[in-house]
């Protein structure tokens, strides 16, 4: 259930933004279209949109937003 194309984890940051995180396994991982529109429409509505393909990529691409 839910919207078609939506992220894997959906949430607030401290800040008030919606963030939005798509995981991908690290070799093979592909975000198909549907991915895709949702993370721009999420980066449209100034939310943050992140592709993540291991904790610690998540960590990094955070670091420079909380």
């Amino acid at each position: 259930y839910g919207k078609v194309g939506s992220s894997d984890i959906l949430g607030i940051l401290p800040n008030g933004k919606f963030i939005a995180v798509e995981c991908k396994r690290e070799k093979g991982g592909v975000v198909s279209e549907k991915q895709k529109e949702f993370l721009g429409m999420i980066v449209k509505n100034q939310g943050v949109a992140i592709v993540a393909n291991s904790i610690e990529s998540l960590q990094e691409k955070l670091n420079g937003i909380i």
